[in-house]
């Protein structure tokens, strides 16, 4: 029995040791962000306005919140993404030129070319 207690008291001291807290630094934070991303990382997206087949987004370190984009992308594909509360569903990842939508069809993938940036 005290064998046990000592084993779970061993193991709760190393678990506690490598809980690292995840996301971004305490008191930092972009209220109106939304995460995006998977298992190897991801980062937190801004929609800061639209403007016709325009949008201009704030794109966001995933943990030190640090602004990595400041841009300009355009919609050439027609979709017609508005500011409502649910644009993040659209938005699968982004690779440094383009944002990659989740819709997809089999004779096209739909995607946010950056066009300027601030």
């Amino acid at each position: 029995m005290k064998s046990r207690v000592l084993v779970t008291a061993v193991c709760v001291f190393l678990a506690s040791c490598w809980n690292e807290k995840c996301g971004p630094p305490e008191g930092k934070w972009v209220p109106n962000a939304h995460w995006i991303g998977g298992s190897d990382g991801g980062y937190w997206y801004e929609l800061k306005e639209v403007r016709g087949d325009t949008m201009h987004f704030c794109i966001y370190n995933e943990w030190t919140l640090d602004k990595e984009v400041d841009a300009d992308f355009v919609d050439e594909n027609g979709l017609g993404i508005s500011q409502d509360e649910f644009w993040f569903n659209y938005i699968s990842c982004y690779d440094g030129y383009v944002i990659h939508l989740t819709l997809v069809s089999a004779d096209r993938n739909y995607t946010l070319r950056k066009v300027e940036t601030y």
